[in-house]
């Protein structure tokens, strides 16, 4: 049985305590004073769960694959690979990654990305099903609910999209080669 702890989201933030009215007496002035969502803290996948609103409580880095070439196979490219060491030497000098479990689609030009990625920063990534281009919402979720707290994934466009919204709800425009995406606690920030 996994253990759900009393907590209000409010303003982007989650705050716990031993029940709700101890959770309330833990918020600011200004945040008493905001729309206040009441549930609970699963522990077990790191999610908040609400009346209304599931949010994960979880650090992702979402990057789309290297660029690539033309053929029916793709490869990443050399302007790939120097797209790799930028995002790299960027999520060196801005995140401790040391916590961070990489995960990537299997596809080719991901598994290439990842390898590139891993030499770089020093992160282990594990081929994942879940994250081809033709996974459903319904995959993606379920792979969401077991995904370690802390975690890198490098995959395509359109799986980076799913995953913003069935963390954020909110929809991503243009997703760029090689330019991270880091989810926390349901806001996207692009980099």
């Amino acid at each position: 049985m996994c253990a759900k702890i009393a907590a209000l989201y409010v303003h982007g933030r989650i705050v716990t305590g031993t029940h709700h009215g101890d959770a309330f007496s833990k918020l600011t002035i200004e945040e008493k004073t905001q729309i206040i969502c009441s549930g609970f803290l699963d522990e077990e996948h790191h999610k908040f769960i609400g009346e209304d609103k599931e949010i994960f409580v979880k650090e992702i880095v979402l990057i789309r694959h290297a660029n690539v070439d033309d053929s029916e196979d793709p490869s990443v490219t050399d302007q790939g690979r120097s797209q790799i060491k930028r995002a790299a030497n960027f999520l060196n000098d801005h995140m401790d990654l040391s916590d961070f479990q990489g995960f990537n689609s299997p596809i080719k030009r991901c598994q290439q990305t990842a390898d590139e990625f891993s030499k770089e920063l020093n992160v282990f990534f594990k081929p994942e099903t879940s994250l081809i281009e033709s996974a459903s919402p319904r995959m993606l979720l379920a792979f969401l609910n077991n995904l370690p707290c802390k975690s890198l994934l490098i995959t395509h466009c359109d799986i980076i999209s799913s995953l913003v919204y069935l963390t954020t709800e909110k929809c991503v425009k243009e997703i760029k080669y090689c330019s991270p995406l880091i989810v926390v606690n349901n806001t996207v920030t692009s980099i």
